[in-house]
């Protein structure tokens, strides 16, 4: 459902001003923000819920780490850092 700008809105996005446009609903005590749709359209996916699982993403992340000096012995030491620490 798309809703009509009031003129006070529309001037508000005219304006420029504040990018994006915050609009305040004072019956529901809430604040909105306005974008263009092109822009939602591109964070859409962000708002969706979906079932993320990062550990999907850990065998492109040693594809992608390990050339770049994640496998070198010398960054095990990391591994075991808390075990180095002085304690305080």
């Amino acid at each position: 459902m798309a809703i009509k700008l009031s003129a006070e809105q529309e001037a508000a996005l005219q304006d420029g001003e504040q990018n994006p446009l915050r609009v305040w609903d004072a019956a529901g005590r809430s604040c909105y923000v306005l974008v263009p749709a092109e822009a939602y359209q591109r964070l859409e996916p962000l708002f969706e819920a979906d079932d993320f699982d990062v550990r999907e993403f850990y065998p492109l992340a040693d594809e992608v780490f390990g050339p770049a000096g994640w496998d070198d012995p010398k960054m095990d030491e990391y591994n075991d850092y808390d075990a180095h620490r002085e304690a305080p």
